[in-house]
C-alpha cells in the first residue's frame, strides 16, 4: 500500500528581481505635451515660457502592483512578470512633481528548483520594496542613427516563491496481508498537510 501526502511543500525561496523599462526623453515630452531638452552635459532641462528648469526623473512602483506569469518546467521555473508604476518628472529648485507619467516595468530570469514539475502550483508574493533607480543616458538610435537621450528605470523587490504538489506517493515497505485486520481511519494511508 502507498503512502499519500497532499498539499505537499515542493520549493520554497526568496529572490530578488530587477524590473526595467525605459524611455526616449522624445517619448516623455510626446506623452506629457512638455518641452524637455538634455544639454551637452546630459542634464535635463524643462522649456517653458522662455525659462529653463532643471529638472530629474523618478521611478515609483509598489509591492501591490506586481503581476507574475511564472512557468513551471522540470528542475527550473521561469520568474517573469511586469509591475505597473509611475515615472515623475520633479523640478529640482521647486522639489515638487510636474508631471506623472504611467510605465510598465518588466523582469524575466530563470531560478533552479530542484524537485519542481510543469504539473505543480506556485504562489508568489512580493514581500520587500529594495528601491528603485533612475538615470539618463545617450543611446545611439538604430533606426535613426542619431544618438538620443534615452531615460532608464530599474525597481528592485524581493519575492517568496512556494511551489506545492496536490498529492505525492511514496512505496510503503509495509506488507498488509501479514498485519491483519486493520483499524478504520483515512482511506489509502492519506496523510494531510495543514495549508
Amino acid at each position: 500500500m502507498d503512502i499519500t501526502f497532499e498539499n505537499c511543500l515542493v520549493f520554497n525561496h526568496c529572490v530578488q528581481n530587477v524590473a526595467g523599462a525605459q524611455l526616449t526623453v522624445a517619448a516623455i515630452n510626446n506623452i506629457s505635451g512638455r518641452n524637455i531638452m538634455v544639454d551637452a552635459g546630459g542634464s535635463p532641462r524643462l522649456i517653458t515660457g522662455g525659462k529653463e528648469i532643471a529638472v530629474q526623473f523618478e521611478v515609483c512602483c509598489r509591492l501591490d502592483r506586481v503581476t507574475f506569469s511564472p512557468t513551471l518546467l522540470r528542475n527550473k521555473i521561469i520568474n517573469c512578470g511586469w509591475v505597473s508604476g509611475s515615472l515623475l518628472i520633479k523640478n529640482i529648485g521647486a522639489d515638487n512633481v510636474l508631471d506623472c507619467i504611467e510605465v510598465t516595468l518588466t523582469f524575466q530570469q530563470e531560478l533552479a528548483a530542484n524537485g519542481v514539475l510543469p504539473g505543480d502550483l506556485i504562489r508568489e508574493t512580493a514581500e520587500v520594496d529594495e528601491g528603485t533607480d533612475t538615470f539618463l543616458a545617450l543611446r545611439l538610435n538604430p533606426d535613426t542613427g542619431a544618438v538620443e537621450p534615452v531615460v532608464f528605470m530599474k525597481w528592485v523587490f524581493s519575492e517568496t516563491m512556494v511551489v506545492t504538489r496536490n498529492q505525492v506517493s511514496l512505496p510503503s515497505n509495509c506488507n498488509t496481508q501479514s498485519l491483519g485486520s486493520t483499524p478504520a481511519g483515512p482511506p489509502g494511508n492519506v496523510i494531510k498537510i495543514p495549508r
